[in-house]
Order: C-alpha cells, then sequence, then structure tokens
C-alpha cells in the first residue's frame, strides 16, 4: 500500500512489521480527524479536548501468511468488509490456491467464529464477521461463476450450498444463488456453449449479412482491395475490432500464474483465455501488414504507395486512440523484412517518414516526457488525442485538423497497447516470491499485482465510449488476407531486394533511427550476420529482430518498452544483474549462449533491501547456492563502478543518474588479521575503470 497524500501531508506513515498469530502485517499510522467518544461528558468534549482536530490510529495490512489468515482479513478487526483486500483476493488467488483450498478456508473461518464464542452465540464482533465471509462469497459467485464451473460433478458448488445451508437461516440468499448457478450450470451444453468468454463468430455477430461479406472479400483480390480504402476506415474498422476484444478482456486473464497453471483444473478447456485472443489479433495484424507489403503482384511504385498508407492508417489510429493496432503496425513496418527495403524507404515523402518517426518514438526505449504507459493512462479518459512531444509536428498537424474538423461533443475511447501490462505482471511475477520464509503466502505481491489489473479495467471502461460501426465487407476481406511465417516474410523479402551485405534503412542515415524494440534482457556484443532467414539490423547497438515470434506467443505482446520501474511505485525499482565473467565460467555457461553474450536477470528491488538480500536473490535468480557474504555487489557506471558494503540499502545507494545494471562476483580471499578478528564495516568504494593495455 502506497501512502495516501492529503494535499500536501501525507495521512499514511509506514510504522513497521509485525508479526501475529502466523501472519506478517505492515503497519501504518495514519492521521485522521479526531472524533470525541459518546462516553465522554458535556464538559470534557467541549472543554478538555475541544483543541484535537487530528488523532493518529494504527492500521494493519496483510503483507503474507497463510491461507486462512488472508481470508480472515477480509474483514477488518471489527467485522466490516475490506472491499480492497476482497478485489485482490478474489482478482488473483488462482495464482496460489484452488477453489475446493479457497473454500475450505472460508469453512475453516466459519468454524473459528462459532468456536470462538462458544454455547452464548456470536458477539456483535463476530455476527459483522460473519455477514462479511457470506458477502465476499456472493462476490464470488456472482463475479467470477466459472472459477465454480467443474462438471459433470459440480463438487465445489454443491459444497457451497451445503456450507449456507449449514451457517445461514434456510432460504438465505447465498443459498438461492448456489442453488440457481448450479441449475444453469447442469444445464449448460459444453459442445453448444463453448467455453467461457469466447466470443460468438462472425456469422453470428454480422448475421445475414455475413455470406455476402464473404463472397465480396473472394472477389476483390486480396490486397488490391487495400488500394481504394480510406486510411481512415481502415483505423476505425481495425479500432472497432479491437475495442470488442479489450471490452470483452478479463483481466485477472493477464497475471503469469494463469499461463503457467492453465492445465492443473483443465482450465483451458472451459475457460476462453481471453489474453490469449487479444494477443492474436496483434499478431494477426502485424502480420498481414507484412503480408501486404511483400504481396509478389506489387511493383515498387505500389509497394511505396502501400507503406505510405500504412503509416497514414498507424496516424489515424494513434488519433483514436488504438494505441494495440498502432503499435503492431509500427512493429511491422519496423520488422526486419520490412525495414531492409531502403528502395521502397528512399521514395516514401519526407512527411510520412517523419510521421512514422513520431509514431515510432511512442514505443521506443528513450526516455521521453512520457512513457507510453503514462500516454495510454492519460488519454484514457481524455476526450480526444491531445498528448504531443516538442518534436512531434506531424501528430500536432494531425491533431489540430481533427478538433477543427470534429464534433467536441464526441468523446473518442482508448485501447491499450497490453504488452506493457502483461510485461509489468511477468516481471513483477519473476521478481517477488510467492512464498516468504516460513511457507507464508506473499500477498503483498498480489497486492501489486492487482494494481496493474486496475489500471487495465480503469481503461476497459474507457473503450466503452467508441461508436464505430462495424464494416462486414472490411472485416471479412481482412480474415481472408494471410498470415506469413518468419521465413516465408523473408523469402518475399529478398525477392523485393535481395540480401547481400546488410543494408540500413534510409530513415537511419538521419541519426534518427528507430531503436529495437525488444524486451529481452539478453544483450550481446556480437555483430549480426548478414543473409539467411534471421538477417538482422543492428541499430544504434541493438540487434533488431522481428517482433512477434509466433501467433499465440506472449513475448509477441511483451516487445515494446524495456522493463522499467514498476509505474506509479516509488518504493520499488528494477535492476538487471549479471556475473561476473570468471564466475560464469566457474558455473557453466547457460546452455544456448554463445560466447560475447552476457545473460542478465531482472531482480525487483524494495526500498528495505540491503546487500545481502541483494546478493541473495541474485544467487537464486542464477541457479547459484552459497553464503551472499562471500560475494560482492557492484554496480557498473560508464567509467567506474559501486561496490557496495553489507550493510548498505541499495534501494537508495545505487545510482540513479545511469543504467541499473550490476555484476555479482565472489570476493577476493583476504588474509585474516592478526590484531582483531573482528569485522570491521567497510565503506562505500568508487573504483575507476582503467583503459584496456594499460
Amino acid at each position: 500500500m502506497n501512502p495516501i497524500i492529503d494535499g500536501q501531508q501525507p495521512s499514511w506513515r509506514l510504522w513497521g512489521e509485525e508479526k501475529s498469530d502466523g501472519a506478517v502485517y505492515t503497519v501504518y499510522l495514519k492521521k485522521v480527524r479526531y472524533h470525541p467518544s459518546s462516553s465522554l461528558s458535556r464538559h470534557d468534549s467541549e472543554d478538555s479536548v475541544s483543541h484535537l482536530e487530528w488523532e493518529t490510529v494504527r492500521v494493519r495490512v496483510i503483507k503474507a501468511g497463510p491461507l486462512e489468515a488472508i481470508v480472515a482479513n477480509l474483514a477488518d478487526d471489527e467485522g466490516g468488509l475490506e472491499p480492497t483486500n476482497v478485489n485482490v483476493f478474489l482478482a488473483t488467488y488462482r495464482s496460489f490456491a484452488t477453489p475446493q483450498q479457497v473454500l475450505d478456508a472460508f469453512q475453516a473461518r466459519f468454524r473459528e467464529l462459532k468456536n470462538r464464542d462458544g454455547a452464548k452465540g456470536l458477539s456483535a464482533t463476530s455476527q459483522r464477521h460473519h455477514q462479511s465471509l457470506v458477502q465476499t462469497l456472493l462476490v464470488w459467485l456472482d463475479m467470477y461463476p466459472e472459477d465454480l464451473y467443474e462438471p459433470p460433478q459440480f463438487s465445489v458448488l454443491h459444497q457451497l450450498v451445503a456450507l449456507a445451508q449449514a451457517q445461514l437461516e434456510p432460504g438465505s440468499n447465498l443459498e438461492l444463488r448456489a442453488k440457481h448457478r448450479l441449475q444453469q450450470f447442469i444445464a449448460r451444453d459444453p459442445e453448444k456453449d463453448g467455453p467461457f468468454f469466447k466470443p460468438p463468430p462472425w456469422n453470428v455477430v454480422f448475421g445475414t449479412s455475413w455470406p455476402g461479406a464473404q463472397a465480396r472479400a473472394q472477389v476483390v483480390g486480396g490486397p488490391l482491395w487495400l488500394q481504394d480504402l480510406d486510411e481512415e476506415h481502415i483505423a476505425c474498422q481495425l479500432t472497432w475490432m479491437d475495442a470488442d476484444l479489450f471490452r470483452r478482456l478479463v483481466p485477472h486473464h493477464c497475471l503469469s500464474a494463469m499461463w503457467r497453471k492453465r492445465g492443473a483444473r483443465d482450465w483451458a478447456g472451459t475457460v476462453h483465455n481471453t489474453a490469449t485472443a487479444t494477443v492474436q489479433q496483434f499478431n494477426a495484424v502485424s502480420r498481414r501488414v507484412t503480408s501486404t507489403l511483400l504481396w509478389e503482384r506489387w511493383d515498387e511504385g505500389n509497394r511505396v504507395r502501400l507503406l505510405a498508407k500504412w503509416i497514414g492508417v498507424a496516424q489515424e489510429l494513434r488519433l483514436l486512440k488504438n494505441f494495440s493496432s498502432l503499435k503492431a503496425v509500427i512493429a511491422a513496418l519496423q520488422s526486419n523484412d520490412i525495414y531492409r527495403l531502403s528502395s521502397v524507404w528512399a521514395r516514401v515523402t519526407p512527411d510520412r517518414l517523419q510521421t512514422f518517426l513520431e509514431l515510432a518514438r511512442i514505443f521506443s526505449s528513450e526516455d521521453h516526457r512520457l512513457s507510453c504507459r503514462e500516454l495510454m493512462l492519460k488519454e484514457g479518459t481524455a476526450k480526444f488525442a491531445d498528448t504531443v512531444g516538442d518534436d512531434d509536428r506531424q501528430l500536432q498537424k494531425a491533431m489540430q485538423r481533427q478538433q477543427a474538423a470534429g464534433s467536441p461533443g464526441t468523446m473518442q475511447g482508448t485501447v491499450p497497447y497490453l504488452g506493457i501490462f502483461l510485461t509489468d505482471l511477468t516481471m513483477l511475477d519473476a521478481a517477488l516470491p510467492d512464498e516468504l520464509p516460513g511457507g507464508l503466502l506473499n500477498f503483498d505481491k498480489r497486492r501489486r499485482e492487482f494494481r496493474v489489473l486496475a489500471q487495465i479495467k480503469l481503461l476497459q471502461s474507457a473503450a466503452n465510449c467508441y461508436s464505430l460501426q462495424p464494416d462486414p465487407a472490411f472485416v471479412a476481406w481482412f480474415e481472408t488476407l494471410p498470415m506469413l511465417s518468419d521465413e516465408q516474410s523473408y523469402r518475399l523479402s529478398c525477392k523485393v531486394e535481395p540480401a547481400s551485405s546488410p543494408k540500413r534503412s534510409p530513415l537511419s542515415s538521419s541519426g534518427n533511427a528507430v531503436d529495437g524494440d525488444t524486451a529481452s534482457l539478453t544483450s550481446t556484443s556480437s555483430q549480426p550476420q548478414s543473409g539467411g532467414s534471421q538477417e538482422s539490423l543492428r541499430r544504434n547497438g541493438w540487434t533488431h529482430q522481428r517482433p512477434w515470434q509466433s501467433t499465440g506467443n506472449l513475448q509477441s505482446m511483451m516487445s515494446a518498452c524495456p522493463p522499467p520501474t514498476p509505474p506509479h511505485d516509488p518504493d520499488l525499482k528494477v535492476i538487471r544483474v549479471s556475473l561476473d565473467p570468471t564466475l560464469a565460467a566457474g558455473q557453466g555457461s547457460p546452455s544456448g549462449m554463445n560466447q560475447g553474450t552476457t545473460l542478465y536477470k531482472s531482480i525487483l528491488l524494495s526500498n528495505g533491501d540491503h546487500t545481502p538480500t541483494v546478493v541473495r536473490n541474485a544467487l537464486e535468480k542464477h541457479g547459484l547456492e552459497g553464503d551472499p557474504d562471500e560475494y560482492e555487489l557492484t554496480q557498473q557506471l560508464p567509467d567506474s563502478e559501486i561496490v557496495f558494503p553489507p550493510s548498505a540499502n541499495v534501494f537508495y545507494a545505487l545510482s540513479t543518474a545511469h543504467a541499473l545494471n550490476f555484476i555479482l562476483r565472489q570476493k577476493k580471499s583476504e588474509p585474516a588479521s592478526p590484531v582483531s578478528s573482528k569485522k570491521s564495516r567497510k565503506p562505500f568504494q568508487l573504483k575507476l575503470k582503467l583503459p584496456s593495455g594499460t
């Protein structure tokens, strides 16, 4: 939980941590308005305490604990429902528990409340706790029914009905709704209805107009029709498809654990992963843009005009605030198979080239005034796309034209590039442990994941603001466009412009080359090879490769932005730790790694992490074992390095003026001091790097 700001004064202050009943709590001191107790006399309330306006209360937030403790903390100490904890728990529990385990924890909590008060019956506080549990079960039943769909026995749902009958009065709301849901599940036909959240096919969406649209798509001749389509119309149709998928997205499907554990209870057979559908749509747009540009029947003039048209479509997508297809189009134009066509790029008008560079900078790794994520969140609830950089002259002109021609009352929606949020969730999952020492479930990790899911949910509400009308003919035509494999794309690209030595696009001659946008944490110093089906161009020190690998691959959605510090959390940083070459050589090179390659591991750094903790996490990430006291952690600077002593708080001691690249190496053995065996506290050391050959 981050401090909550009240004007200029923080109303929340971190006090520390405490352990209680087998769980770990983070304790905050919260400033609230003073309310005199009703037991005070009128004289006391008016004279003795009238000067008090504020008081400080102590608030506990569960950080880690067993499942039973987490369920108990779905209500506060007085028994009132904790909406935040309930939302976090129901959105993320699949990462650490099954529905059966969750229901067992609720049953145990009901028994605990009953046994605590004994035969005299539930106290007023216990009754409030009891009611909070019932409310949570109702939310679970209504908002996440797919979790309870386990045909043909439906054992968890049957147990929920039995729980309601045992703990509540006959005919309770929970019992009736659980029975109604059970009847719905029994009557459901899996073959006819399909998995949960699966979108209807196009023939259902468009009805009787779909057969005619398909027939027309077969006549228009594939990419040929693209010449006659208006750029704005293409962008609107792509946005309609993307917005429909994004509105259907179930945010917790984006969690990394949902991808890892989906086979545990045949999850993929009963639930359609809505995040997969978004990934597939992104890949389809990117691959089809590539296939239209590499069509064999184009001459160079047609290919130049089509390239300029796709840049125009990208600009229209930006004005529509559709960052998903915008990224897909830019990724296709940046892919090696298109980017290497220097003769085609050389004939594109300067205005279009400048537009392309401005749009590509949105997703580049450069440190711009607004990052891609901040831009999406800023415009998520805005009426228009109105955020541009000082150097985005073409985009400024386009926005001015749009605002001059558009209706002031028309509000546009937003479709984000989901890959940024998938990257955040993947990094959180990789950097933070699922369990803390003692086997305690790390609920603080789930709280951080939920913050990302909440951002997705916020943007989903903005996507409802679109008022676009679908064109069945366009959708049918778009579905007929081929999606080429990497080998097919490269072969067609070489037919357009034969491969000899690595060529640079005219875009890079001005010094404004677009950075390679790979999210890989492996940096290489080897030079790219010319020729072959995986030709790559080296630009600005990065090896630029195709931004997607295969349809449905999560990595295809995680290539836009480098691994930044998790957003909107000043208490976290992401650092990259590699092994010293001598240490790596002693452990053996990882499979698949070549000489000249440095393997980095990303580690999430919090504001309480000291050197031994960071070293221990780095050893675990690299698959090593050892005593942290035997290793040395250093931050690499351009001409020097910072050596962190064991007592250092790495979060505050590191240099933020440079890249957060660290090296882990074994300490050199030092002879024991004959004077004293007591360890001396070493200060920070700044070691200068000497030039080679000195």
